[in-house]
């Protein structure tokens, strides 16, 4: 009885020992590989990048400073206010020109003849008016150097420069000179205009000055504001 009893146990063991393999090549079978663990992939962290900020400070505009320009100085031209209309012609002057007549061929000066003189702005002029009796003015101008040689015996004239003018639409000559002391030493110079008005007057006008610049300046603004009588 003890005999079949423990083969008995032996076989049942032996049973529950294939059973236990069985089941092991079952789980083999279904598999048919290793069993790997699955990677998890991990997605790559991104990198906190520092994005640069604007100030919130107002920006400083550097403004340039204005640079300041010369002003030319406008030239200031003198006003003619002085108006000389005494004998029928009519000679605009510079403000402070003071006219002194006198006669020429008689005692008092007339719409006739007469002489008119003044001394302004570093020049001296007199104008002679008188009858043509027929003379051009390249004669009147030769005529007046006599009378300036008579003026002033000790005192050379010499001529320089000579032309034709233009005076109140009047057709007239020009003569340029420069005055010689006895010690050949220029002392002053002037010119000489001549022309005759339509009237049948001859009119002579002298600038004398110690500067010619000035003396010229003087003669032609002169001439420009002469005008004939009507």
């Amino acid at each position: 009885m003890r005999l079949m009893n423990k083969g008995l146990k032996q076989i049942v063991i032996g049973l529950v020992v294939a059973g236990a393999a069985l089941a092991l090549a079952a789980c083999s079978s279904d598999s048919g590989a290793p069993v790997v663990p699955e990677t998890t992939s991990v997605s790559p962290v991104a990198t906190a990048t520092t994005v640069p900020t604007l100030s919130s400070s107002t920006p400083t505009l550097i403004i340039p400073e204005a640079t300041t320009l010369p002003i030319a100085e406008p030239t200031v031209t003198p006003s003619l206010a002085t108006v000389f209309s005494d004998f029928g012609f009519t000679l605009k002057l510079d403000r402070g020109a003071d006219v002194q007549t006198t006669g020429w061929t008689e005692s008092a000066a007339s719409l006739t003849q007469g002489l008119a003189s003044f001394a302004y702005g570093g020049v001296n002029t007199s104008l002679v008016w008188g009858p043509s009796e027929n003379r051009v003015p390249l004669e009147f101008l030769a005529s007046t150097y006599n009378v300036l040689r008579a003026a002033q015996p000790n005192i050379t004239f010499e001529s320089i420069s000579d032309g034709n003018i233009t005076v109140s639409e009047q057709s007239g000559s020009f003569g340029g000179f420069k005055a010689v002391d006895a010690s050949s030493t220029t002392v002053g110079g002037g010119l000489i205009g001549t022309w005759n008005c339509g009237n049948g007057t001859a009119f002579r006008m002298t600038v004398t000055s110690v500067d010619a610049t000035v003396a010229q300046l003087r003669f032609d603004r002169l001439l420009k504001n002469f005008s004939c009588p009507k």
